[in-house]
This record gives structure tokens, sequence and C-alpha cells, in this order.
């Protein structure tokens, strides 16, 4: 659609004018689906909501003439605390896919999370790109080809693990199954050499959830396997889909380096909190020095600094990576990426915040109902 960056620049202002240009492009019913969320939708609007309840207190007079936004997790410092979230089959909106996406998080110095979905097998992604990787893994029915992902990752030089445990079953939303949108039903490049799920053997009295689904689903006990072996191989794991503190508490004790406090962009359970308003109890829960990632309704540098003000590290951008991909390819999500961190330091600069150390929930306006 853009394929000069100056043009691009004087049409897209902010990460919305990204998604509007997206639905004139992609066809309606896959626009729906990527727009979308589980079932009516509940929990979808239940993120945006949230973060519009937050409001923001400034704090002008404060010297921020040496500020930056950068992050560092380990050895590495990211210009911005901005993670690419795992978004599956991305040759669905551009043609080159994931691989466009990790050229355009290097570009910027960020960083994405490839995920087990990917379009491209994950030996592509990292051929075609140098920057920092993370590998997004759906644990598969056999422990085995798990761990040889994992390895795989490690020998690809991916820098993470990041294991996603709360869409074993997802429900595609309503609207885009009214509109006839489909999953396609090729194997994902990562996967072929692996066995497929197998469900044909259920009997006439088998749940297809219960018997079916959920016999292979991620539990506790190939949860601790996968993390120990991650150990082995000296790769920090994180794990995607943290909502209940509880549960947040336990992947701590169980060795996780780190959590993403994410209801999947309201792709999960429908009916779940936002990801924003449980990020406080999770702080809580885990302490001030795990690493806190969240993704879910996030729009606008504004948003990220409320989620940084809240608890988080780093936020993760899923929807909207997948729009600006589809309108302008890697330069569209390096645009979205220079938009949102230039929106984040305006937002720290007249928040009195030189650095993200800075940030704290003293820059927010306390009467907001949905943490109460």
């Amino acid at each position: 659609m853009f394929d000069d960056y100056q043009e691009l620049q004087r049409h897209v202002l902010c990460a919305q004018d990204f998604e509007a240009l997206a639905q004139t492009k992609l066809d309606e019913a896959l626009f729906a689906y990527i727009s979308g969320g589980s079932g009516q939708e509940i929990t979808l609007q239940r993120n945006r909501t949230a973060f519009e309840q937050t409001t923001i207190m400034p704090n002008s007079l404060e010297d921020v003439s040496q500020g930056h936004c950068q992050w560092s997790y380990q050895d590495h410092t990211f210009s911005a605390p901005i993670l690419l979230a795992p978004v599956a089959q991305q040759a669905m909106v551009h043609e080159l896919g994931e691989v466009a996406s990790a050229q355009a998080a290097e570009a910027i110095n960020q960083g994405i999370v490839l995920s087990t979905l990917s379009s491209y097998d994950l030996e592509t992604i990292s051929e075609n790109s140098s920057g920092w990787k993370a590998f997004q893994l759906y644990a598969q029915p056999e422990l085995n080809d798990s761990l040889d992902l994992i390895q795989r990752a490690k020998d690809s030089g991916y820098q993470a693990i990041v294991i996603t445990i709360d869409t074993p079953i997802q429900q595609v939303s309503l609207k885009a199954k009214h509109l006839g949108f489909q999953l396609p039903t090729s194997v994902p490049s990562n996967l072929k050499s692996y066995r497929p799920v197998e469900l044909a053997n259920l009997s006439e009295k088998d749940s297809y959830v219960f018997q079916g689904i959920m016999s292979h689903a991620l539990n506790w006990q190939t949860l601790e396997q996968l993390i120990t072996y991650c150990q082995q191989l000296e790769l920090p794991v994180w794990i995607k889909g943290v909502i209940n503190p509880q549960q947040a508490l336990r992947l701590k004790q169980l060795g996780a380096d780190g959590l993403i406090v994410s209801n999947h962009g309201g792709r999960a359970l429908e009916g779940i909190p936002s990801s924003i308003e449980v990020l406080p109890q999770i702080r809580q829960a885990v302490g001030s020095e795990m690493t806190l990632l969240l993704d879910s309704g996030i729009r606008s540098g504004q948003d990220i600094f409320k989620a940084l003000a809240i608890g988080a590290d780093a936020v993760l951008i899923g929807r909207l990576q997948l729009y600006a991909l589809a309108v302008a390819g890697a330069m569209g999500i390096v645009h979205l990426l220079k938009l949102l961190t230039e929106e984040l330091q305006m937002t720290m600069a007249l928040c009195g915040c030189e650095t993200l150390q800075a940030i704290s929930s003293r820059q927010l306006w306390e009467t907001q109902q949905c943490f109460k």
C-alpha cells in the first residue's frame, strides 16, 4: 500500500491509522479474525476499557533532558520496552510474514517472539535477521517434539523460550465465524516433521474437549520437564498467558525466569479479567525482581506507560503488528514501533520520568475503579 516511508509518515500518525488502513486492505473475514477475540468478545472489550479507565497524573518542571526509554534484559539493551508478540501465520497478511517482522524489530533494536505456528520456520527467521529473538512454544503431543523445538531454537540463536499455557483450546470470535473465516489447514512450517494431534479414536461417549483436546494439553508435570530442559540449555523461560496470581507464584517457584501477563488479546477464555487489571496482584505475588511483561489491549505509547506504571517491565504488541505488516510490510512495523516509542517518551517527559526506572504508580491518578 505504501512504497515510500515519507508517504507512510504523512498518512499514518498513530496506531489506529494502521488499523483503519488494514481494514480496507484485508478480506473482511480475515480482518474480523485479527481484530476479534473469543466468543462474543467480552474480554476483548474489557481489555480496552481497563486501559481507558486508567488515568495518568502529569508532573512538569522536572529536568528530563537526559532521558531515554531503553530497557535491559540480561545482557541485551533494547531501544524501548516493546517486543513483537508471537502471532501465528503472518503470511496471511503479507508474503514475507515473520521474516519482515523480525527484520523490522532488528532495525529499531527491539525484539520479536516467534510463534510456533509461524508461516516460516524458526531457522529461516534466524537466517534472515540477527536481532534479539525468543521462540514461543506450544507444547506438542509428544514431549520429545517439544524438546526438539527448544533445541532447534537454541541452535538457531534464539535467546529465550516463551511457553504459552492459556490456549490449549481456543474459540474463534462468533463474528469471524459468521463471515466464514477458517484458519489455514496446512501444517505450520515448524511442525512438519512432528506427529500431529490425533482425535480420530474418540468414542461416542468421549468428549471432544476433555478426552480429545485436553488429553494432549500441557500440564504442570510436562511444564516442569520443559523448564528443566531449558535450564540445562541455559535458556531463560518466560511463561505466557498468566492471569491468576496464585498460578503466577507457582510458576515462579517452578523456575520460570519471567511471566507474560496476558489473556491472549481476548482470544482465550471468554469473560476473564483484563491483563492490566490483574497485573498489580501478580506483581505483588512474584515480587519486584521477577521479569513481568504484559500484552492484551495496548494501542498506544500511553498504554505502554500505564502498564509500566502498574508493574510491567515491558510489553508485547500483537494485533498492531499485523495491521502494520498488512499495510506496509517491514517498513510499516518499523513506523509503528517508532510511533509507540515516541508516544511513550512524550508521556514519560510530561510525567517527569527521565528513565523507565522512574515510572511507578505515583504517575497514575488513584481514583480508577478497576484496581479497587
